[in-house]
């Protein structure tokens, strides 16, 4: 067994990262598109978009190789 090191940690949060920022991007349309309909965004969306921000933000408080992902809730 092979220890990870610094930089292979910094590599998995690069990925971690990007996915977080996918996240984000595939879920903006949901957010824009009810600001610009003046009607509330989903509450369920409110709470998993920050998870997802909250957790690319935790870069020196989570082990990158047991991440623990949010749930996407289902939306219509």
């Amino acid at each position: 067994i092979v220890d990870k090191n610094d930089a292979d940690k910094q590599q998995e949060w690069r990925v971690i990262q990007e996915v977080c920022l996918k996240i984000l991007k595939d879920t903006d349309f949901k957010v824009i598109k009810a600001y610009e309909l003046g009607i509330p965004v989903n509450a369920e969306l409110v709470l998993y978009r920050q998870a997802i921000r909250d957790l690319f933000n935790n870069v020196n408080n989570v082990d990158p190789w047991n991440i623990v992902w949010p749930i996407k809730p289902e939306l219509e």
